[in-house]
């Protein structure tokens, strides 16, 4: 059934239909005991038009998801080289139970790093493990803008589909994440171009983590 187009389907749905006319007329003109086996035909007719149009629907008005092609760049660092540029501006270290994190204030922007080398964790990680965690800076309430990044060492398939959902921007926010790659390459898998009250700011934290867009 499998091999079947929609339009077989439909015909086929079509010609049970019309042997199902012809079997009812039959059961008028017949005696029995014609008329019994004609009755039996025509509930096995009916059940398969049955089946052959709820399967012909389906196929015609089945919901066909289409990949979407996001932007996407790839660029060039270190792990080493990211952490200890974000140590050597004083940046605070908070270990988690996935990796590590980075909290950086500078101009009234909070930069948040987040090193996940363990992507189960990460995702597992409940909003009540999140709240306890966290302890209330002072600091941020100053801030103006926030500008996030995850930085993913490893993923597996089920999660990759989830990454380019991390990408946003509003008014005061910009939020993405790093998939690492063999070779030192970082992918942004949903790119998206920082509007011009970010532009400086994501260059300023790229150019912090030696972060260089590689050439296509």
């Amino acid at each position: 059934m499998k091999r079947l187009s929609k339009k077989t389907l439909w015909i086929i749905a079509l010609i049970l239909f019309i042997i199902a006319v012809g079997l009812i007329f039959l059961c008028t003109i017949v005696k029995d005991p014609w008329n019994k086996i004609i009755i039996i035909l025509m509930t096995v007719d009916f059940i398969l038009m049955t089946f052959v149009v709820q399967y012909a629907s389906f196929q015609s008005f089945k919901a066909k998801s289409k990949k979407i092609n996001y932007p996407r760049k790839e660029f060039s660092s270190n792990y080493t080289i990211m952490h200890d540029s974000l140590s050597k501006l004083g940046a605070k270290r908070r270990k988690t139970s996935f990796g590590e994190s980075y909290l950086l204030i500078k101009d009234k922007t909070a930069y948040k790093i987040s090193f996940v080398d363990d992507y189960i964790a990460y995702f597992d990680t409940t909003e009540e493990e999140n709240e306890s965690n966290s302890k209330p800076n002072k600091e941020l309430d100053s801030c103006n803008k926030f500008i996030g990044l995850e930085i993913f060492r490893d993923i597996d398939e089920k999660n990759l589909v989830k990454l380019p959902d991390f990408s946003l921007q509003g008014e005061k926010i910009y939020y993405t994440a790093l998939l690492y790659q063999d070779g030192d390459v970082f992918v942004c898998l949903n790119y998206l171009e920082p509007n011009e009250g970010f532009k400086d700011l994501i260059s300023y934290l790229f150019e912090l983590l030696k972060l260089e867009e590689m050439e296509k």
